[in-house]
């Protein structure tokens, strides 16, 4: 693109304490995993209440996501190019990444084995309906999308004295 440069600009720093985010970090999983969970096991396949509670979780999801990430240094850090980043910020981005992945990395496997050898050798439960396969895919998604910037913010310093304790 000739004639173009775009930049990624620095926002302020967050005023939320690390306190703060992990709360926020805790608070975010326990509605989501509770939409899903619902989904998966609470209401009727099908319903107005599974559809209902689809749309929730997207909309929720893709707001958050919308309104925290993007304007966040949190999302900065996690997608600025590495020279726009301190050392100390490219060391926590990279542990963020590789915790992210290894723990996506091993609920997939974790998953496969119990799909594909646990659940049905031994009866177990098991998806059987479009919306309960839908609430799956999504926990994944989700999982993709928020667990590096998660770990980004559970392990980043308080605004004020960046301490990483």
């Amino acid at each position: 693109m000739a004639g173009h440069s775009s930049k990624l600009v620095r926002p302020r720093a967050g005023r939320l304490t690390r306190r703060g985010r992990r709360a926020a970090i805790i608070a975010a999983a326990l509605v989501i995993g509770g939409l899903l969970g619902a989904q998966l096991f609470a209401v009727p396949p099908g319903s107005l209440a599974a559809s209902v509670l689809k749309l929730a979780t997207a909309l929720l999801t893709v707001g958050g996501f919308a309104l925290v990430m993007t304007r966040s240094l949190i999302w900065f850090m996690g997608n600025a190019p590495d020279e726009a980043l301190d050392e100390r910020e490219l060391s926590l981005r990279n542990r963020s990444y590789f915790r992210a992945y290894a723990l996506y990395a091993g609920l997939t496997v974790l998953a496969g084995f119990y799909f594909l050898d646990l659940a049905p050798d031994f009866g177990l439960w098991m998806p059987t309906h479009y919306d309960q396969w839908w609430a799956l895919v999504w926990a994944y998604l989700i999982l993709a999308l928020g667990a590096p910037a998660a770990f980004l913010a559970w392990d980043e310093g308080d605004p004020e004295t960046e301490s990483l304790n």
